[in-house]
């Protein structure tokens, strides 16, 4: 019994200490980061600096910075949901007979964060053109804050519909699964609505002079236990 809780207990105390440590150098990081200031921009605005070089600083080094801060934010806010799946992932693998569970975990686990890494990479390019043609245009520059904004409800919006959708197919999977099947006693009965009762065929299927037999029922259908 405590050879087969001892990998759960590493699993999941690797990953908090994964997520302590990035989560503290996220902060440490950020606050340095904040002492260092913002360039104010036209439209009343400031632009953090991460998208600068600093005094005899190469691009390169930069962007490896830049880089850097994002990784281990990316880790601090993402680990905590993906914990659960590696250990889904390792859960299932383990059920195959596989011995390596730990590196094939640790494999996925730096996949997932490699392809974020290079989403990074992507926005490091995109930020860095984007302040340096917004230092130029001034007109652009006061337009950021009017674009984020909407960027921002148009994310608000999209999160809302979808969280109103599965809402609504849940509904519809409940009123559905009510309209279809009850449970009476440990036998499971069709269901027909009519004239504002529900009837339940409690014959499987069987048929009489009248046509299929019915039992009408009231609209509560209590079960026997």
């Amino acid at each position: 019994m405590v050879s087969e809780r001892t990998p759960e207990r590493a699993f999941f105390g690797v990953s908090a200490l994964l997520f302590a440590a990035s989560a503290a150098v996220t902060f440490v990081w950020c606050a340095s980061m904040s002492a260092m200031g913002e360039m104010p921009m036209p439209g009343g605005w400031t632009m953090s600096m991460a998208w600068m070089r600093m005094p005899r600083q190469t691009w390169p080094a930069a962007g490896a910075s830049f880089l850097g801060l994002w990784v281990v934010m990316m880790v601090a806010m993402m680990l905590p949901s993906l914990v659960p799946m590696l250990w889904r992932y390792r859960q299932a693998v383990g059920r195959t007979g596989e011995t390596r569970l730990g590196w094939l975990t640790a494999l996925v686990g730096v996949g997932y964060f490699f392809v974020w890494t290079v989403f990074g990479m992507a926005a490091f390019a995109l930020g860095v053109a984007l302040a340096a043609v917004e230092m130029q245009q001034p007109v652009l520059a006061r337009a950021i804050p009017i674009a984020v904004g909407v960027v921002v409800l148009i994310a608000g919006a999209l999160q809302r519909a979808q969280a109103a959708f599965a809402l609504a197919a849940t509904a519809l999977i409940v009123v559905s699964a009510i309209h279809r099947t009850i449970i009476v006693g440990k036998m499971r009965v069709p269901l027909y609505l009519s004239d504002n009762h529900l009837s339940v065929d409690v014959l499987g299927g069987r048929n009489n002079d009248q046509g299929r037999r019915r039992q009408r029922v009231p609209d509560t259908v209590q079960a026997s236990t």
